[in-house]
């Protein structure tokens, strides 16, 4: 159930954020969100965090990173969004290691939620590639039509009105995906507002840091920048209809 204070507004700009890779813009302009959104964010998130990463944990990393000062209470959202994968891959290591000592036959449910993290992980790079393929082409109609039913495809594996958990899904235990830096830095402008994406910026800084905290390969923060550019640097308006 939607807060009273949580305007359909501010509910489409969560949505889009998490469903999709244009970077909306948000309704409170530049700042950070409203204490409220924050709020609700939080109770969305946090919920399945089992690590032991703590606010404390994450107002040092962002400190460290450059990023404004801030209270532990601000960053308990983005502590549940790193603690969810953390969580999730501790999971995905430990089902691996169940699976190969017992050669159990996953139940369908972990099949499905598997099959559907890896559309979600490999479709936005093949739609990616075709749209770069296809530039200055005079015949891209083969293109399009591929790319509409990839992104038919991706849309199919987000179960509707579901929050952005990670109970049963495998997450790669060496590299992370580009849904996971998209989280994280929505999760960071919530509370620090409108942010820069160069590679010396404050949120790529942190994203870095937050990668190996998780527990993935290091990556650059190059590597952070050019992701964040291929699919953010555009923003779109924040439509919802309400009739």
């Amino acid at each position: 159930m939607i807060s009273a204070k949580i305007t359909f507004e501010h509910w489409a700009y969560i949505f889009l954020a998490l469903s999709c890779t244009k970077r909306p813009s948000a309704p409170w302009g530049a700042a950070p969100a409203p204490r409220e959104v924050q709020k609700w964010w939080r109770q969305l998130v946090s919920w399945q965090s089992r690590s032991d990463l703590t606010p404390a944990d994450l107002t040092e990393m962002l400190s460290d990173a450059g990023a404004p000062e801030c209270r532990p209470e601000q960053v308990t959202g983005l502590c549940g969004v790193l603690g969810n994968y953390m969580s999730a891959r501790k999971r995905s290591a430990a089902f691996l290691k169940e699976k190969h000592k017992h050669k159990r036959e996953r139940e369908p449910s972990e099949r499905i939620a598997a099959a559907c993290a890896e559309l979600r992980r490999a479709i936005p790079k093949e739609i990616e590639w075709l749209e770069h393929d296809m530039t200055g082409l005079p015949e891209v109609s083969t293109y399009e039509q591929e790319i509409s039913g990839l992104s038919s495809l991706l849309d199919a594996t987000n179960i509707k009105h579901r929050p952005p958990r990670f109970v049963d899904e495998e997450v790669d235990l060496r590299k992370y995906d580009a849904g996971a830096i998209r989280l994280i830095f929505f999760s960071y402008e919530l509370i620090f507002g409108q942010s820069g994406i160069s590679r010396g910026s404050p949120a790529v800084r942190f994203i870095v840091a937050a990668i190996q905290r998780i527990g993935w390969d290091p990556v650059s923060p190059g590597a952070v920048e050019q992701l964040l550019r291929r699919s953010l640097d555009r923003r779109v308006r924040v439509l919802f209809n309400t009739n």
